[in-house]
């Protein structure tokens, strides 16, 4: 690669500050700004001494790509990017920041690859939803800057910035075999592979397995009937509000001394279902989006892509690979659209014989792509389109209530079905 020339970039900030340390005299400037993200400028040939190489897929890049195209926190959810300048001045009449970078061996950005490889792709394809007539979910990035180190103390704060933190959850679960009987119903599956069951896991041929064990586990939450029915009126929210919770649930109710059969221990059989359920209401979803929007609203266009949040993969001729069904999309989904309608499927699920099963009759897909699933994409177009926002959208009491009601009326169906042709 060619050694690239000095660098100098001005963007606007939200916010300067210097941060004043018994460093100072020695001429060590740290400075803090936050910046908006479409104002970011390529950094790409000046991370030499960010120790890892960034990525596009895997788990680390899937959490960064959710955080900024749904949560209007991002800018409080990531570390941001640290750089090591040359120079660095600040206007306050025009509050705009120049930075120079002069020596690629210790200038440029050491911290925050991933941050800022997402940040440049989801750029790209922002411009394909304003082009459908989306209003794109501004975001911003934290920026540290660091001035007057030489090379070797570049070095050692590069990495230390880049120390691993200490050993999740699901790690320590995986080394307790927690997570094996989820592993003898799932080893079968063509996706087996691709599911890290520990932090950062890697295939064999040493690229990174991309389905976080945590987004099964929130996924099997959800459909735990015993505390999420119709009599408890209550919404397994925290599906989708955060894995860590249901992680914990996990750890709680599968600890040897728990009363058993646990509802995991009744749903281990049905969670393939699950997944491949997960995967068909995010390729559904537009087109189901845009067939309610004409049968119930009138509306003969229905603008799927226009939501806050939808990434249209169309520009770029490339879809997205569904993980547990491998198929193709052109349209990627925030999980805050996808977790409403997939938790109301539990109303669809009854214990027999000591295990969670599908009530007699139901075909979930096919229910999914029925007037059920119009009612449900008709009640999160209406929630979504209020809320301009996936992430609250994905935590909306009212939304997982309607599509759960859905749900239930489908149940009564079937069984009023059931109990018709019987009496025949």
């Amino acid at each position: 690669m060619a050694t690239p020339r000095p660098f100098s970039f001005t963007f606007p900030v939200k916010d300067f500050k210097r941060l004043e340390t018994p460093l100072d005299e020695k001429g060590f400037r740290d400075y803090l700004c936050v910046v908006d993200t479409e104002h970011l400028p390529d950094l790409s040939d000046w991370g030499r001494s960010n120790l890892r190489d960034p990525k596009s897929t895997g788990k680390v890049p899937a959490m960064i790509r959710d955080s900024l195209g749904t949560n209007e926190l991002f800018v409080f959810m990531n570390r941001g990017l640290v750089l090591v300048a040359d120079t660095v001045e600040f206007d306050n009449k025009t509050s705009q920041v120049t930075v120079k970078f002069s020596k690629p061996e210790m200038h440029g950005l050491i911290d925050g690859g991933h941050t800022h490889l997402i940040i440049g792709e989801e750029r790209d394809a922002s411009q394909a939803r304003e082009d459908e007539g989306a209003i794109p979910l501004q975001q911003y990035v934290k920026l540290e800057i660091l001035k007057g180190f030489d090379q070797f103390q570049v070095s050692d704060i590069a990495g230390a910035r880049n120390t691993s933190n200490q050993v999740l959850d699901e790690s320590l679960l995986n080394l307790d075999k927690r997570f094996d009987p989820l592993k003898a119903v799932l080893v079968d599956q063509p996706y087996f592979d691709d599911i890290a069951f520990k932090e950062y896991e890697c295939k064999a041929d040493g690229t990174p397995r991309n389905i976080d064990v945590r987004d099964i586990v929130s996924i099997m939450y959800m459909f735990n009937v015993d505390r999420f029915s119709e009599q408890s009126q209550q919404h397994p929210i925290n599906g989708y509000r955060t894995k860590s919770a249901c992680l914990e649930d996990f750890k709680k109710t599968t600890e040897k001394d728990a009363p058993r059969p646990s509802a995991y221990d009744k749903l281990y059989p049905l969670v393939p279902d699950l997944l491949r359920l997960y995967d068909a209401v995010h390729a559904a979803l537009p087109d189901l989006y845009d067939a309610s929007r004409k049968e119930f609203d009138q509306k003969t266009a229905g603008g799927f892509g226009r939501l806050k949040g939808v990434t249209n993969l169309e520009k770029r001729k490339k879809p997205d690979i569904l993980p547990f069904t491998g198929e193709p999309v052109m349209k990627r989904v925030p999980a805050g659209f996808v977790y409403p309608i997939l938790g109301a499927f539990r109303a669809l699920i009854e214990e027999r014989d000591g295990q969670y099963k599908w009530v007699a009759g139901c075909d979930p897909v096919r229910l999914l792509r029925g007037p059920m699933g119009k009612q449900m994409a008709q009640a999160l177009g209406n929630t979504a389109r209020e809320d301009q926002n996936p992430s609250k959208t994905g935590k909306n009491p009212s939304l997982w209530l309607s599509c759960y009601q859905a749900a239930t009326i489908a149940r009564k169906d079937l069984e009023f079905a059931r109990l018709k042709s019987g009496s025949r």
